[in-house]
């Protein structure tokens, strides 16, 4: 695929989810918007999906990547109208990226609907997917809050540019062919650092749950390990190589590319490093790094080496 195409799936109708694979230039994508269908009832309309397929048929086990980002944007329960599609555009326009905006079928001057599409510069895994949205949608911050959410999944189908015969006057549509593409290999690395920090969260949860033996009524051998250690001088100790104040290049590197992140804050530690003792899908504190990488991820035997340590 170039660099200036767009690959996607189209379905016939909001019914029929048989997929038919489409790559086009991007420019020629949003010359069609131009033309909108007129219709009274938009399910009749057809409707793409920004994905490769693996079997062409919608559902989000059968997408294999995804190659663009969709807002549909509109006022959300509670809140309030999003801006006008001609302010959004200015709005776009000014941040220099890659997009097309279009007017969906029930928008009104009153109640502004349109959708906004991102082309990424490659593709993007699926199961990254919602998080990836929820760090597009925090960025762009005249949309964090208009944005309709049940639409963070890979398979979802958005209606192509139609009209109805009373609206017609409506639509408008807006884009920026030459601006810059979202890069996908740094939104999925966003999506991994939210996803460790979403376990981190969890791990801490679970062990306040989790019953330690203490030692010297001070509180379990872990928990005071944790207290008086940090683990970016476990990291370092180790043989860790601190590349910026959050990135840390592991000793099995073979890329050069740092890898690990450091949560300061929450005294934890995710890798992305393959090949690394740490990299094994866990955020890990200071006893884990410790665990891991000086008694091979055997509890018992790194709380016996403290014990020995505290005696001596």
């Amino acid at each position: 695929m170039s660099a200036d195409a767009l690959a996607y799936g189209i379905c016939k109708n909001a019914l029929d989810h048989n997929v038919r694979p489409v790559t086009v230039a991007f420019a020629d994508f949003v010359d069609t918007l131009a033309k909108p269908v007129t219709l009274t009832d938009k399910k009749h309309g057809a409707a793409m999906v920004p994905a490769i397929f693996s079997t062409p048929y919608a559902i989000n086990r059968n997408v294999s990547a995804v190659t663009a980002l969709l807002l549909d944007i509109e006022m959300q329960p509670g809140g309030l109208h999003p801006l006008a599609p001609e302010e959004a555009d200015r709005y776009m326009q000014e941040s220099g990226l890659c997009f097309c905006l279009w007017t969906t079928h029930s928008h009104t001057p009153e109640a502004p609907r349109y959708r906004v599409l991102f082309p990424l510069d490659g593709i993007l895994a699926p199961e990254h997917l919602k998080r990836v949205y929820g760090i597009l949608a925090a960025s762009l911050e005249p949309f964090t809050n208009v944005v309709d959410t049940s639409c963070f999944h890979p398979a979802r189908l958005f209606f192509l540019p139609s009209v109805h015969p009373d609206r017609e006057q409506y639509y408008q549509w807006f884009a920026n062919v030459d601006g810059k593409r979202l890069k996908a290999a740094r939104l999925t690395e966003g999506a991994k650092i939210v996803e460790a920090q979403e376990q981190a969260k969890a791990d801490a949860a679970r062990q306040h749950h989790v019953v330690r033996k203490s030692l010297d009524g001070r509180g379990s051998i872990i928990e005071q390990f944790n207290a008086s250690h940090r683990v970016e001088g476990l990291l370092e100790q180790a043989g860790y190589i601190k590349k910026s104040r959050y990135k840390w290049l592991s000793p099995n590197s073979h890329s050069g590319i740092p890898g690990l992140v450091v949560f300061e804050a929450d005294n934890r530690a995710f890798s992305h490093h393959s090949g690394d003792p740490l990299n094994d899908g866990h955020v890990h504190d200071p006893f884990s790094v410790y665990c891991r990488l000086w008694h091979g991820g055997d509890a018992h035997a790194a709380c016996a080496a403290i014990r020995q340590r505290r005696a001596s």
